[in-house]
């Protein structure tokens, strides 16, 4: 009788079982992959969405009371904790009253908003989501906490 090489079934099963245990923690290690990827992409976009919105709203305030003709009695407006309103002469017409001379920062819900225009009638557009906090400080010229 002559022997007959080959493999059991035993045998197949558990190289079936181990290829199926390799396969699965390839699959795992791939999700895990793609879910931290995605996440430090999200948290890439909220960090540069923080730093645009910080950008336009420091260039914005440094642009308040902006008046040379002293005629336009620019400056701010509203100045509170949740909100800050702003006016400046950009055009140097004398007076705030055309497109982008009447600023307005506040927190809506968790987003941090600037409005331009008249009080009551601005247009809207939010500079970030997901604040969990949004304060305005102030400060005095010997750099001392304004209430």
């Amino acid at each position: 009788m002559t022997r007959q090489s080959g493999v059991t079934l035993v045998e197949m099963l558990v190289a079936i079982a181990l290829g199926s245990a390799v396969a699965l923690l390839i699959t795992n290690m791939y999700i895990t992959s793609s879910r931290t990827y995605t996440d430090q992409n999200r948290i890439i976009d909220a960090q540069r969405g923080g730093r645009i919105s910080l950008e336009v709203l420091s260039r914005d305030l440094r642009h308040a009371g902006l008046d040379p003709l002293r005629t336009a009695n620019a400056g701010f407006e509203v100045a509170d904790a949740d909100r800050v309103r702003v006016t400046m002469d950009l055009n140097l017409d004398g007076d705030v009253a055309d497109v982008g001379e009447q600023i307005t920062f506040r927190r809506f819900g968790d987003a941090l908003q600037k409005g331009t225009g008249n009080v009551g009638v601005e247009s809207w557009r939010t500079l970030a989501g997901n604040l969990s906090t949004f304060r305005v400080d102030y400060f005095g010229e010997s750099n001392a906490a304004i209430a």
